[in-house]
C-alpha cells in the first residue's frame, strides 16, 4: 500500500510556546511513533498509538487527512477491512486529492472482493497520478476478476510501457493473455514476471495450462 513521504519525514522538534504548540508537537510524536511500530509490523500497537495520537489537538490540515489513511492502512494488516474503509473515507472527506489515499481503499475494497468499488479507486487515484505504474497492474487485476479481459489487458499494456519492471504487472498480463487465447505470449510475459522476482509463477503457469486446455480456474468467463 502506498504511502506518500510528508509523514515519513515528519518534523518533530519540540516548540517551547503556549500549550496548543506543545500539544501539536506531542501529538506529532506519537503520530511518528505509531509509524514507526507499523513499520516493524507492530499493527496493534500501531493502531493503539495512533489513536493516541488522533486524540490528542494539534493534527490538522492534509497532516490529520494522512493520518487517518494510515490508520486505514494499519487496519487493513489487520483484516478489520470495514473499519479501514471508514478510516480512508474519512480521509477522502478531508483531502480528496491524494491518489494515494484511493489506491489503499481500493486495496481494502479488493481484499473483500468487492471489485467494481476497487476498479472505482484506482481509477479516481489513476486521474490524479497517471505515471505510477503499480496502480495499472492493480487496475487490470480487478478488471480482470470482473471478467474484462480487452480492458484488462489495455490497462496493463499500458502500465508495462510505464513500469516495465514491475514483476506482478507481467504476471497479471499472463492470465489475461491466456484468457484472450494468446499462450505463447502468456507463457513469455510469465517469464519476464518470474524472471524480475514474482514468486507465484508455479500458480499464474497453472492457470494458463487449465485455460489453454478449456477451463476456467478463475471463474470469470461467461456463462453460456
Amino acid at each position: 500500500m502506498r504511502r506518500s513521504l510528508s509523514l515519513l519525514a515528519l518534523g518533530l522538534a519540540l516548540s517551547l510556546g503556549c500549550g496548543g504548540a506543545m500539544n501539536e508537537s506531542n501529538a506529532q510524536v506519537k503520530l511518528q511513533q505509531a509509524i514507526n511500530l507499523e513499520d516493524q509490523g507492530a499493527h496493534e500497537q500501531a493502531l493503539l498509538t495512533m489513536d493516541a495520537a488522533l486524540a490528542m489537538e494539534g493534527l490538522q490540515g492534509a497532516e490529520l487527512a494522512e493520518a487517518h489513511t494510515i490508520r486505514g492502512n494499519i487496519l487493513n494488516e489487520l483484516d478489520r477491512y470495514e473499519e479501514a474503509v471508514e478510516a480512508h473515507r474519512l480521509s477522502l472527506a478531508m483531502d480528496d486529492s491524494q491518489a494515494n489515499v484511493w489506491t489503499n481503499l481500493g486495496v481494502v475494497y479488493r481484499l473483500q472482493g468487492d471489485y467494481e468499488s476497487a476498479q472505482e479507486c484506482y481509477e479516481e487515484a489513476m486521474a490524479l497520478d497517471p505515471t505510477y505504474p503499480e496502480l495499472y497492474a492493480s487496475l487490470g487485476s480487478v478488471l480482470l476478476y470482473q471478467g474484462d479481459i480487452e480492458g484488462a489487458l489495455k490497462i496493463l499494456d499500458q502500465g508495462v510501457t510505464l513500469g516495465s519492471g514491475i514483476a506482478i504487472m507481467h504476471s497479471n498480463r499472463a492470465v489475461a493473455l491466456a484468457y484472450d487465447g494468446r499462450f505463447d505470449e502468456a507463457r513469455a510475459s510469465l517469464e519476464k514476471g518470474v524472471a524480475l522476482g514474482y514468486a507465484n509463477g508455479e500458480s499464474v503457469s497453472g492457470i494458463i495450462a487449465e485455460v489453454e486446455a478449456g477451463g476456467d480456474p478463475m471463474g470469470i468467463l461467461p456463462a453460456d
